[in-house]
């Protein structure tokens, strides 16, 4: 990076900054949720309501589980993970020429490595996917 200061990555869906859709539907779920507790529950005849409104809440805390679940999950690569790892490290450490010389070789291979392992991701890199023979035309 040209600059001095470390680009911050979100690690997962609740690091700031928050988006104003993740914000809306922190906001739309519980109120949706005490609307029907408030409104829907008390209209319905006795025997529908308790089925219907338990099966309700608990669809709620399901949804509000699994979204938590995957608000909490970081989702980044393992290889992009080593990959800024090492790039933190290569730019907060002084190195001699012998271990830049073996950094370099370390590069090379996880280049080649990462360049094998993801072939698939055509639409970024297309030409060289061809190129390197992963891709029949």
């Amino acid at each position: 990076m040209a600059s001095s200061q470390q680009q911050q990555y979100r690690k997962n869906g609740l690091s700031p900054p928050y988006s104003k859709m993740q914000v809306g539907t922190w906001i739309t779920l519980p109120v949706l949720v005490l609307q029907f507790g408030i409104f829907c529950t008390p209209i319905l005849p006795f025997a529908l309501s308790i089925p219907i409104t338990v099966l309700f809440f608990v669809l709620a805390l399901a949804c509000f589980y699994y979204g938590l679940l995957a608000s909490i999950i970081d989702p980044m690569d393992p290889y992009l993970v080593r990959h800024l790892h090492e790039q933190q490290h290569e730019t907060s450490s002084t190195t001699t020429d012998d271990e830049q010389a073996r950094n370099n070789n370390t590069s090379t291979s996880n280049n080649l490595q990462q360049h094998n392992y993801i072939p698939w991701l055509s639409c970024i890199h297309k030409q060289d996917a061809y190129s390197a023979g992963s891709l029949s035309e």
